[in-house]
């Protein structure tokens, strides 16, 4: 039983919320959560939402010449994902 809680209610996923790429969910911004908020007279939404575990990335940090404003080479930090 949740006590902190007068009533629990399930919104059904509007096309803002079902715009995510098919398996994972869209990004909401606080405009369509505000929106979600006052069509169904909440006060918060708690989202249960899947997620891929599985993804792993690799991240390593490197530096790539650039020239700056006096047209001179300059190394500058790169961090590159695979």
């Amino acid at each position: 039983m949740i006590k902190n809680f007068d009533e629990i209610i399930v919104i059904e996923p509007t096309k803002a919320v079902k715009n995510g790429l098919g398996v994972l969910p869209a990004t909401l911004s606080m405009k369509i959560i505000a929106q979600l908020c006052e069509e169904n007279n909440v006060d918060l939404i708690f989202s249960l939402a899947f997620y891929d575990t599985d993804t792993q990335s690799v991240f390593w940090a490197t530096s790539i010449p650039i020239n700056n404003n006096l047209g001179i080479k300059v190394n500058v930090p790169l961090q590159e994902a695979n």
